[in-house]
C-alpha cells in the first residue's frame, strides 16, 4: 500500500513558565501580531517531545523538557488544516536569546519572560491570561478548534 500525506500539520506549542512569567517570542506575522508562543511544525519522523525541544531551543535558545500536555485543538484557517498540540515545558540549561539564523519563514525579533499580569498588553486574550494565571485548570483536553482557546485578542 502507498505512503498517503496527511491532510493536515502537526504543530507544537511550548508553555514555559518561571516565577509569574511566560517565556513568549515576537514575530512580525501577515496577520498583525506581534508575540506569540514558542512552537512550530514537527519535522518527518520527529516525535512530539523532540519537536518541542527543538523548536524551543531553535527559537529561544533554551534546553527544555516535556512536563505535561495542556491541550490539542484543531485549526481550520490554514491550508493544510493543522493539529495543535500546547505543552508544558520546563527549562533544562541555557539562557534566552534571539536566534542568530531564521529557522522560519518569518524572523523572529525578541524573545523574553514577561509577567502574567502584562501578557495582555502583548496581545494574549484574557481568557488565555487566566488559563495561565490558573495553571491551566482544563489541562489534557481536546478543545476544539483554536478559536475556541481563544489565545489572542
Amino acid at each position: 500500500m502507498g505512503r498517503k500525506n496527511a491532510p493536515f500539520l502537526v504543530r507544537v506549542t511550548g508553555i514555559l513558565e518561571e516565577d509569574g512569567e511566560l517565556l513568549i517570542i515576537q514575530q512580525k506575522m501577515s496577520d498583525g501580531r506581534k508575540w506569540y508562543l514558542p512552537g512550530g511544525q514537527l519535522e518527518a519522523g520527529e516525535t512530539i517531545e523532540q519537536g518541542i525541544v527543538r523548536e524551543m531551543r531553535e527559537e529561544t535558545g533554551l534546553h527544555v523538557e516535556c512536563k505535561e500536555l495542556l491541550a490539542i485543538s484543531d485549526t481550520n484557517f490554514s491550508d493544510p488544516c493543522a493539529l495543535h498540540i500546547l505543552l508544558r515545558v520546563k527549562r533544562l540549561t541555557g539562557a534566552i536569546h534571539v536566534p542568530h539564523c531564521t529557522y522560519d519563514t518569518v524572523e523572529i525579533t525578541d524573545v523574553q519572560f514577561v509577567p502574567f499580569d502584562m501578557l495582555k498588553s502583548y496581545g494574549f486574550s484574557d481568557r488565555f491570561v487566566s488559563m495561565v494565571k490558573d495553571g491551566f485548570p482544563l489541562a489534557s483536553r481536546y478543545i476544539g478548534l483554536d478559536t475556541f482557546f481563544d489565545f489572542f485578542n
